[in-house]
């Protein structure tokens, strides 16, 4: 992972809707806070990496003691990273 300088927010993760395009608010939407990001609109995992989406072949691990977690020098202080416009390879 790279430097964590600039972390997508709880609220726009929170933004992007289900797939049926109901908020994740709704009540009839789906959304199992259990698994937050199934059902999701695919753009929430084209553009934020969050913990177990997978990049480079392994799954991002944004929790404390993670490998991209809150512990590394410039980790995410949000459990998110901005994947949009970042270079998969």
């Amino acid at each position: 992972m790279g430097n964590g300088g600039v972390n997508p927010s709880q609220s726009l993760v929170d933004a992007y809707e289900m797939t049926n395009g109901k908020a994740i608010a709704d009540a009839a939407s789906g959304y199992n806070p259990q698994a937050p990001y199934t059902g999701r609109d695919p753009r929430l995992g084209a553009t934020i990496l969050f913990n177990g989406a997978s990049f480079k072949g392994r799954p991002i691990e944004t929790f404390d003691g993670g490998l991209d977690g809150p512990q590394k020098v410039n980790g995410s202080l949000t459990a998110y990273y901005m994947k949009k416009h970042v270079d998969g390879n």
